[in-house]
This record gives structure tokens, sequence and C-alpha cells, in this order.
């Protein structure tokens, strides 16, 4: 786990101003689930989330504030990844403290991904469309 937040560190914007807590409590709290690089069945990766918000919102701080908005309260109508939904069902509320609700909406958009062999594949195979 050290090497990936090494790894998360590096790849945040210099404007972007996340602590290890930040990224760590990320890592544990988000990843668990939203893994990009193990295609897993629990949720969708980060990656695809970070996508469909750009792609959807067009600019980056109304999706960090759309994605705040739907981790304060989850519901089928602020999700943006009906797809997703149906694949994996709609995410439960988590417990989550301010400063992971400020930082986590910010790992998710700013941060760079790598996209993972599978992942066009996934997204072919479930006929995943905006």
């Amino acid at each position: 786990m050290k090497h990936l937040l090494l790894i998360l560190s590096f790849l945040l914007p210099l404007s972007a101003h996340f602590d290890d807590e930040d990224l760590y409590n990320f890592e544990k709290r988000c990843m668990v689930c939203h893994d990009t690089y193990v295609q897993n069945e629990m949720a969708p990766p980060i990656i695809a989330i970070n996508q469909r918000y750009k792609k959807y919102y067009g600019d980056m701080d109304l999706s960090i504030s759309k994605i705040k908005d739907f981790l304060i309260s989850p519901s089928h109508e602020k999700a943006i990844m009906q797809p997703a939904i149906k694949l994996y069902s709609l995410m439960p509320k988590q417990e989550l403290n301010k400063k992971e609700l400020e930082a986590f909406p910010e790992i998710i958009m700013l941060l760079d991904y790598d996209v993972p062999e599978w992942f066009d594949e996934h997204y072919k195979s479930h006929n995943l469309k905006d």
C-alpha cells in the first residue's frame, strides 16, 4: 500500500494539496471497491468515474461538487452512471468525515489514472453508453 501511496502522490497536480492521510484514507475507503487496476465485481473502477464525470459535466469544479453531493447522499436521481448501477447496484451511503468529503472528490477528479488493459473490453462487454 505504501507503494501505491507513493505513486498517487507523484500523480497529483502541483495545484492539488493532499496529504498522506488523505491518500491513505482514499485508498482504504474508496479503492477497496473501486480499484482501477484490478478488475472487480464490487463497483465501477475509479477511472470510469473520473472519465464519466469529466465527459458528462465538462467542468472540473462542477464535477467535484456533484461527486461530493453524491457521496453525502447517494441516490438514483443524483447518479450519472446508470449502467454501473445496473451492474453493481447503487453505492451505499458512506460515513465520511468533513475532510474526506472535501478530499475524495478532488482526488477522484484530479489524479491521472492509467487505463488498465481490461478496461476497454469491460466497457464494450457491458454495452456501457453515455
